[in-house]
């Protein structure tokens, strides 16, 4: 009984090392991973913005992005800028643009947005393809040429060769087919109170387009063969026939891209166009009336 009793303790021994070496060798292939992504950060920096200032993670700019992704071929960010005073909250002064980054995708820059200064304050949601650990960047660009950065590592592998496991052919048949979700925003953080004042002018909504977005890396399981890329590289977001959203897509946005987005209404009734085109020219084009705020849902 005695030696069963040694040899259960050091069985227990062997497994508690065991779980330390793999904690330690997983922190650092993390350390070492991050550490790559600083240097790719560096050159993608160079050839995107030159020698330009971009300040980093100032208080008012935050996103929300999972540290390990449940789907790395959908991973959510949700990116807010939240300053009471001064950037975006006054008719001087605005964001006029916002780019994704997700530093070692095939394809970097997942999306550049132009924003205009109808939306208010900043709050966007959208899906992205994370194909290894990166850290996956949001870059704002005032009307002044100011550029911020807010910047989050997220865990994730294989989505944008993650293979594509619904029918290519009834995919295809459904392509272009779009629908408009409305919410009632809820007022949070430092803009609760002023929110809350002009919860009468904010409006949410979301628009998702289907849309395979075939990155071409990802293979048809059926006959072995990648499946050419095919994705949505323009949207567009019109109210009341003037723009509100423009964004130039890539390879690494999500299957059936999607916005939710708020904006400021002066006006009950609105009409919010939706216009997609992808790499093949296939256009697709939809317009909704707005609901009364007191009927958007939640």
């Amino acid at each position: 009984m005695k030696k069963l009793g040694f040899l259960a303790s050091i069985i227990t021994l062997l497994a508690l090392n065991i779980a330390l070496i793999n904690d330690l060798v997983a922190k650092e292939l993390t350390e070492v991973g991050a550490e790559i992504n600083q240097e790719m950060w560096a050159d993608l920096k160079s050839d995107l913005y030159d020698n330009r200032e971009i300040k980093k993670t100032p208080n008012w700019l935050t996103m929300d992005a999972p540290y390990r992704a449940h789907d790395a071929a959908l991973v959510p960010i949700t990116i807010k800028a939240n300053l009471p005073s001064g950037v975006q909250s006054t008719k001087k002064k605005f964001l006029r643009k916002l780019t994704l980054i997700i530093d070692n995708n095939p394809v970097p820059v997942a999306a550049k947005i132009e924003l205009s200064p109808k939306l208010g304050p900043l709050h966007m949601e959208t899906r992205i393809r994370v194909n290894q650990y990166s850290h996956v960047r949001a870059i704002v660009e005032t009307n002044e040429g100011e550029l911020f950065m807010v910047a989050k590592y997220v865990k994730a592998a294989g989505g944008c060769s993650a293979p594509a496991m619904k029918d290519i052919d009834a995919t295809l048949a459904s392509i272009g087919k779009m629908k408009l979700r409305q919410f009632t925003p809820k007022p949070e953080g430092e803009l609760a109170a002023k929110q809350k004042q002009m919860s009468e002018r904010i409006r949410e909504i979301q628009v998702m387009v289907r849309h395979p977005n075939y990155s071409g890396m990802q293979m048809n399981q059926v006959t072995g063969y990648y499946i050419p890329a095919h994705f949505v590289d323009d949207m567009e977001i019109r109210l009341n026939d003037d723009p509100l959203i423009k964004l130039e897509g890539a390879i690494s946005l999500s299957e059936d891209p999607m916005l939710r987005f708020r904006f400021l209404s002066n006006n009950e009734k609105q009409k919010v166009e939706f216009s997609v085109k992808d790499t093949k020219d296939q256009t697709f084009k939809k317009q909704w009336q707005l609901k009364p705020l007191m009927k958007a849902g939640s």
